[in-house]
């Protein structure tokens, strides 16, 4: 077993990595797609899903109207909507027919995907490309790829992160106010 501050240095490496490669003019155009859309869906597989649950309540909080996709009360992305979509390979057929529709409906689309050629890339208006820099530690365990998604899910959360930050900026919203709804006061 490694010890812990050789994992944690190389996941960090490898995280700093994927995010070095993002556009910044996506960056800036989807900050500007929430701050604009009526209404924001989100949708992801796998442990993508849990992280854009996790965006989408966070989003909420600063006074956006989210839903979250298959959720009981979630509703389809239609015109003047924002669809954020995330997915490793995204190669799974409901993501890319989620997408798909919401675009012909005139929804904005933004796909955040490990590969450019993904074919959820295929049907987005932007996507977001969060591709592995390195092969990790993670990637080798078992060969499972579970494992080797953990660089991709944490790396789409420190960008998600990041929108909510610039979003809070652009708001004038205390980031102290959102600390507070999330430790449930």
């Amino acid at each position: 077993m490694e010890p812990f501050n050789k994992v944690a240095q190389e996941l960090l490496d490898e995280i700093t990595g994927m995010l070095s490669m993002v556009d910044a003019a996506v960056y800036t155009s989807l900050v500007d797609d929430l701050l604009g859309a009526k209404n924001v869906v989100v949708a992801g597989d796998g442990r993508s899903r849990y992280v854009m649950g996790t965006f989408a309540r966070r989003l909420s909080r600063m006074g956006r109207t989210v839903t979250m996709q298959g959720e009981a009360v979630g509703r389809q992305a239609v015109k003047g909507d924002l669809l954020v979509v995330a997915s490793l390979r995204g190669a799974r057929g409901t993501l890319s027919a989620l997408a798909e529709g919401a675009r012909r409906r005139g929804a904005r689309v933004y796909a955040i995907v490990g590969a450019p050629s993904a074919v959820l890339a295929s049907h987005a208006d932007h996507v977001i490309s969060i591709a592995p820099q390195t092969r990790t530690p993670f990637d080798a365990i078992g060969g499972s790829v579970r494992v080797g998604a953990l660089p991709f899910d944490e790396a789409v959360m420190i960008y998600l992160d990041s929108l909510l930050v610039a979003l809070q900026q652009v708001l004038g919203i205390d980031p102290v106010l959102l600390e507070e709804q999330d430790d449930g006061n």
